[in-house]
């Protein structure tokens, strides 16, 4: 038995044909006629080499898969190597660290899934997977370097956004990323922005949402707090009667019952930034403040706030009801001499010359030469507004003039301009404005 010729390379046997293909077409070509047995042996063969050639071709389609594989490993491994001298890698943990703290500014913690009763959407619309929500989540499932780094800075974990739907039911996963994120962040001061959405039961809610619970457990590490909902946190069963060490910034924005909040953070000793859409109407400590934003409706709405709040040196103040200008802010103020800067939202357009000459005023008994006054009045559709040229000297020491969503005619512009020789900034937009307005 002789013995088969293997490859140089691959040691497999090679494919020796038992019919001369050639031979077979010259036959043919000459026309000869076999006999019946030499055709039944020719048969035979040929049945024979058509098997060796399939699993000739099986054998050859495994080698070209297994080369496949063996290049994409390849490529993989070349990649890493890459890596290894890539300029990102040389980069030390502090400066990683400072790139990742940029990049987890807010980590969005959402209710799914969400059913509310009104068949209200969530506040926050998801356009792109869960992940990149979470960005210190994705962060950390990278690589075993950034996720040691990650585990390493509990800052990165505390910038929180949860949005809770009182109507749905408490998801365990929900509140195990929670709880991960309230674990990781350590001793790190909490940025807390909540959202709570649902009708609240005022008559009996109990046991409360498990998240709050959770995150009423750390309110000694809230540092910024905002709220934002359809009712006031104690209509939820929340009871905040803490101390609140560290907090320095409160934002009370709740549809409705933000007073209410508002006095569970009296004892708040570092508060400093306060923002609610109310004016200052109860027995809360307003004088360590030194930057505020207030709804206001009337003139002793505004007495009541520079009153209060003696240690601001930044105010901001908008317009509660659309009918009730502010014009009437106070032209000679016994407190608010603090205040270096005076933000003003303006939601009617007929008494403007009367607001711009109120804020000037104003700002004459402020203490210090670097007071400025920032206007921002909001057109509506279908009004107009017009620049009085009775402005009062204190017009013309002004550094910094804004105008945003006002019609100016040109010629009350360089009225305006003409009596302003100290003005350094001016900047106007009219995005809002119809063009046949502007």
């Amino acid at each position: 038995m002789s013995k088969k010729k293997l490859c140089a390379r691959c040691r497999n046997p090679l494919l020796k044909p038992r019919i001369d293909l050639s031979s077979a077409e010259q036959i043919d070509a000459a026309r000869l006629e076999p006999s019946v047995k030499e055709v039944e042996a020719l048969l035979s063969l040929a049945e024979q080499d058509s098997k060796d050639y399939k699993a000739e071709l099986v054998r050859l389609r495994s080698q070209i898969t297994h080369i496949e594989a063996q290049q994409v490993r390849l490529e993989n491994y070349r990649r890493q190597l890459q890596f290894l001298i890539s300029a990102l890698r040389r980069l030390p943990n502090e400066t990683l660290a400072h790139i990742f703290d940029y990049a987890c500014k807010e980590n969005l913690l959402q209710e799914f899934p969400w059913h509310d009763d009104d068949e209200s959407s969530p506040p926050t619309r998801l356009t792109s997977p869960v992940i990149t929500y979470l960005p210190t989540i994705a962060i950390s499932s990278v690589c075993s370097r950034w996720r040691g780094l990650a585990l390493s800075y509990p800052s990165l974990w505390s910038n929180l956004k949860v949005e809770i739907c009182m109507t749905s039911e408490q998801s365990n996963g929900f509140i195990a990323i929670l709880d991960r994120y309230l674990e990781v962040s350590g001793n790190a001061p909490l940025n807390l922005d909540l959202n709570i959405q649902g009708a609240s039961e005022q008559e009996n809610i109990e046991p409360p949402h498990r998240a709050l619970v959770h995150l009423t457990h750390h309110v000694h590490r809230w540092k910024r707090f905002k709220y934002m909902g359809e009712d006031s946190l104690t209509s939820y069963g929340i009871h905040l009667e803490h101390k609140y060490p560290i907090l320095t910034d409160l934002d009370l924005e709740a549809e409705y019952g933000s007073l209410a909040d508002l006095d569970c953070f009296k004892h708040a000793h570092n508060l400093r930034a306060l923002t609610i859409n109310a004016s200052a109407s109860l027995d809360f400590p307003y004088h360590r403040l030194q930057w505020a934003n207030f709804e206001i409706s009337s003139h002793e709405d505004v007495e009541n706030i520079l009153e209060k709040c003696s240690s601001l040196t930044t105010l901001q103040l908008t317009n509660q009801y659309s009918s009730l200008p502010i014009s009437a802010f106070p032209r000679s103020p016994s407190s608010g001499h603090n205040i270096l800067s005076l933000h003003i939202h303006e939601n009617t357009q007929e008494s403007f010359s009367n607001l711009l000459f109120s804020c000037f005023n104003f700002l004459s008994y402020a203490t210090s030469p670097s007071a400025e006054m920032l206007t921002k009045a909001f057109c509506r559709p279908g009004e107009g507004s017009h620049l009085s040229p009775l402005y009062p000297d204190q017009l013309a020491q002004s550094p910094h003039l804004q105008f945003i969503n006002l019609s100016l005619s040109d010629e009350e512009l360089i009225a305006a301009l003409r009596i302003m020789p100290s003005l350094t900034e001016l900047d106007i937009s009219d995005k809002r404005i119809s063009s046949d307005r502007v």
